[in-house]
C-alpha cells in the first residue's frame, strides 16, 4: 500500500510540473478537503458564471474487472518510475521513498517486482464464506491497506489518458474547463465545466464503471466535508457532516469518563477548529460550528477553562487557516467559548 501511495505522490508532482503552464489537469486525485477549499477561495476574487457538480462511482469496489485493474496499476507504475528516474521504491514500517539502491531491513521493489506484487495480491484474494473458502475474481477487497491505492490508480489511469488524449487532439477548449476536478477515491467534485463533465464522462470510464450524480440542487452539492454552493456568482462553502441529516442522535467524541489522557483528550478542540476554518468560508459558518463543538465537550465532561486555552493556543498557532475570515479571532472567544 505505502509503495503504490508513493508512486502517485510521484505522478502528481510530475503532472503539476508538467501542467504549470497548461490550461489542463490530468490527475484528480486529492488526500484531503483543503485542496478543494484554497481552490474555492482563490476563484472568489471575482464574479463570474460559476458551475458546481458532484458524483459517485456506484460500483467502484465491487465491479473492477482484473484485468482491467492490473493493466492501470501496471502502467501508473511505470510512469512513476520513469518521473523518479530511480531503480527502486523502498517501504519502511512508516513511509516509503525512491532510492537508485536496496537498503537493508527494507523491503525494496523494483518495477517489475511491484507490478508483479500487486498482480499477486490482486489474483490471490481469498474469503471464506460458512466454511467454504472462496477466491475473489472481480472487484477489490475492501479494508486492505492497498486497497484504495489501487482504486485510486485504477482511475487515474483512466483520467490521464483521456486528457492526454485531449491534449494530442488539440482540443484545448475541453481541457480548459475540464482543469478543475477533484476526486476522493469514489467521490468526484466537478466545477466551472460548463456542463461538460456530463457528456464525456463515460469516454473516461469503463462501462462498469457507473458514476450517478449527486447534487442537492444546480447550484448546490455535498462532497466529503463541506456543503458547496454558488451564490451571486461566488462559491460558497460550509462544514457538513450527514450524521447531522439523521434523526436520532449520534455518539461522537469521546467522554471524560473514559480512561484517555487529559491533554490528548482536550487537544482535539483544536484539530477540530483547525478543520472548522478550513471547511468553512465565511465566520459566521465558522463560529456557529466551534459553538456547537464547545457545548458538546462541555456536556460531555470536558474542562471548559481548558478549552478556552486550546482555543488561545489555536488563534495564536493557526493565524494561516482562520485569518481569511478579516476578523480578530480573539475578540470573538466569548462567543465561541460562553461561560455558560
Amino acid at each position: 500500500g505505502r509503495a503504490l501511495q508513493r508512486c502517485t505522490v510521484v505522478i502528481h508532482q510530475r503532472s503539476r510540473y508538467n501542467n504549470f503552464f497548461k490550461n489542463m489537469n490530468d490527475y484528480f486525485v486529492i488526500d484531503k478537503t483543503a485542496t478543494v477549499s484554497e481552490f474555492l477561495l482563490n476563484d472568489n476574487f471575482k464574479k463570474s458564471r460559476k458551475k458546481v457538480s458532484s458524483y459517485d462511482f456506484q460500483t467502484l469496489y465491487t465491479h473492477i474487472p482484473h484485468h482491467q485493474l492490473k493493466s492501470n496499476v501496471k502502467k501508473l507504475i511505470e510512469r512513476a518510475f520513469d518521473a523518479s528516474k530511480k531503480r527502486f521504491v523502498c517501504v519502511t514500517s512508516r513511509a516509503a521513498f525512491f532510492s537508485d539502491k536496496q537498503h537493508k531491513n527494507m523491503c525494496c521493489f523494483s518495477s517489475s517486482e511491484l507490478v508483479s506484487g500487486i498482480s499477486y495480491l490482486v489474483d490471490n484474494s481469498f474469503v471464506n464464506y460458512k466454511g467454504t473458502i472462496y477466491r475473489q475474481v472481480i472487484g477489490i477487497p475492501m479494508g486492505t491497506n492497498s486497497a484504495p491505492h489501487m482504486a485510486n490508480c485504477y482511475l487515474a489511469e483512466y483520467e490521464f489518458q483521456y486528457m492526454q488524449q485531449l491534449y494530442r487532439d488539440s482540443k484545448f477548449e475541453e481541457l480548459k474547463l475540464l482543469q478543475h476536478i477533484f476526486r476522493f477515491q469514489d467521490d468526484l467534485l466537478v466545477l466551472n465545466d460548463n456542463g461538460l463533465f456530463d457528456t464525456i464522462h463515460q469516454n473516461i470510464y469503463p462501462v462498469e464503471m457507473v458514476l450517478k450524480k449527486t447534487n442537492v440542487s444546480p447550484q448546490k452539492v455535498n462532497f466529503l466535508d463541506m456543503t458547496v454552493s454558488v451564490y451571486q456568482g461566488k462559491f460558497c462553502f460550509k462544514y457538513y457532516d450527514k450524521r447531522d441529516d439523521f434523526k436520532f442522535d449520534v455518539i461522537s467524541f469521546p467522554f471524560m469518563c473514559g480512561n484517555l489522557p487529559l491533554v490528548q483528550m482536550h487537544g482535539l478542540f483544536v484539530s477540530q477548529l483547525v478543520r472548522y476554518s478550513n471547511t468553512n468560508s465565511t465566520f459566521n459558518a465558522f463560529s456557529k460550528c466551534s459553538n456547537t463543538l464547545y457545548r458538546k465537550l462541555v456536556k460531555q465532561g470536558f474542562n471548559p477553562v481548558r478549552l478556552k486555552k486550546n482555543f488561545d493556543k489555536f488563534c495564536q498557532q493557526h493565524l494561516d487557516v482562520w485569518c481569511k475570515f478579516g476578523c480578530d479571532m480573539f475578540a470573538y472567544k466569548d462567543l465561541i467559548c460562553p461561560n455558560n
